[in-house]
């Protein structure tokens, strides 16, 4: 959404213009001595705060006023940024995050557990009726959070951040600001950026002194860097301001984006396979190690696949994934293992064939049959009819003979069915896919078939 610097100050242009429809806060007829502004408690300062550096060092010459010998803190070499003036002296603020404290109805929402002991509202009903607080009290530890997720994401503690910090808004802001990283554009702002620069509003107060107050008529004034005009402190502009900063923060992308650090992600690797040569009818294994890196934390499908080295080649190995399926990987796992097994074919020899037989041919039966007949009528006969029962037995004879030779005969098995060679010997590669959402890895390994 669109941010503007925290401010619950008469002295706020945006605030004047919204309530009067000028945007005019100092001078007698100015909005910080107008009713409405006490009415609206808005002479009660709270609003964001930064500025250069200034009696870091040395004592001043007029008390509560940068003067005599008053030193800022030097400015350090990573502050260096658009919008950053070239005053020599440490400039604050650094970042900015959401810290209103009731102005525009925007703050944050607490409650109590314990209302015994702290008081406040219980954490009980509807949220509109809880408390509500805002400020650098609740922004800071928030901030904190944000940094812990770094180290975490990083694996360890950073050090000082502030050189990160102004090295990422520096490459999204270039030279001039960045037109697509302005908060102003709301929830059409780009989706890659880091920092959202905040170019809209000021820090503006209302006061009564004479030091760094315009107070041209009335009884207040409002903060100025000139004392005889209006230069209110401070505006937000492009870049780097005093009122906040860098801007504020896309904490995903911050993250995603650290120095050192890489964005989620995974990949596989296999080992070698064991044992790495085999015979036909053999198998082979390989251990599969998934591996995440920047957080990555999914589930991870795994599959295979053999390609051979050779065309032609018979009884190609197939491969199956044994172990786990799929894996599973989070900010605290971060390696997962399993198994590809790869199984081969043993050569077979071919069956025996079947016995071949051949039936008798019809002169082999004729000559059979006449001796038979002969035989059994010759010496079975009475003796005086021995010759004519011989000859009619060669007539039969005869006719069978001549039916035996009308047939041919045919017969036997068939011959047996070929024999395998097996998988042939060549160098197989197999390849195992491991996929989660729309990425995938792969990673391959040999098998050798002898």
């Amino acid at each position: 959404m669109p941010e503007i610097p925290w401010n619950d100050s008469c002295a706020s242009v945006l605030i004047s213009t919204y309530l009067t429809d000028s945007p005019t806060t100092y001078g007698s007829t100015g909005f910080c001595n107008n009713p409405t502004a006490s009415s609206y408690g808005l002479l009660n300062i709270g609003a964001g705060s930064g500025g250069p550096s200034s009696c870091a060092t040395g004592t001043p010459s007029t008390s509560g006023v940068v003067s005599g010998t008053c030193q800022g803190y030097s400015k350090p070499s990573w502050q260096s940024i658009v919008g950053n003036p070239s005053d020599g002296v440490r400039d604050l603020p650094d970042v900015s995050l959401f810290s209103a404290l009731g102005v525009w109805s925007h703050y944050y929402i607490l409650c109590y557990s314990d209302t015994a002991v702290s008081g406040g509202a219980p954490c009980t009903g509807a949220p509109s009726g809880w408390s509500g607080g805002g400020g650098t009290s609740f922004a800071s530890p928030i901030w904190a959070g944000f940094q812990a997720l770094i180290n975490q994401s990083a694996g360890g503690a950073q050090g000082l951040p502030n050189p990160a910090y102004y090295s990422l808004a520096s490459s999204e802001y270039g030279e001039s600001g960045s037109s697509t990283c302005n908060s102003s554009n709301g929830n059409a702002v780009g989706g890659s950026c880091i920092f959202y620069d905040v170019t809209l509003g000021d820090m503006d107060v209302d006061c009564t002194g004479t030091n760094n107050c315009y107070l041209p008529s009335g009884t207040y004034g409002v903060i100025s860097t000139s004392d005889s005009a209006y230069d209110p402190a401070f505006g937000a502009t492009t870049g780097w301001d005093f009122a906040t900063g860098i801007g504020t923060v896309n904490v995903a992308n911050l993250v995603a984006n650290w120095p050192g650090t890489s964005s989620p992600a995974f990949a596989v690797s296999t080992a070698t396979a064991v044992p790495s040569s085999v015979s036909p009818g053999s198998t082979a294994t390989s251990t599969i190690t998934v591996s995440g890196s920047g957080g990555f934390s999914g589930s991870v499908t795994l599959s295979c696949s053999v390609t051979p080295s050779k065309s032609g080649d018979t009884d190609i190995p197939t491969c199956a994934v044994t172990g786990a399926n799929p894996v599973s990987l989070s900010s605290s796992t971060t390696n997962a293992t399993s198994t590809v097994t790869v199984s081969t074919t043993a050569a077979s020899a071919a069956p025996p064939a079947a016995i071949r037989t051949r039936p008798m041919d019809g002169g082999w039966l004729a000559l059979a049959a006449t001796i038979t007949l002969a035989w059994l009528t010759f010496f079975g006969a009475p003796k005086g009819r021995r010759w004519l029962t011989i000859a009619a037995g060669v007539v039969f004879v005869g006719l069978i003979g001549l039916a035996a030779c009308g047939g041919s005969g045919s017969g036997g098995g068939g011959g047996g069915g070929g024999g395998t060679g097996g998988t042939s010997a060549d160098t197989y590669t197999v390849t195992v896919s491991a996929v989660s959402g729309s990425t995938t890895k792969t990673s391959s390994f040999t098998v050798v078939v002898n």
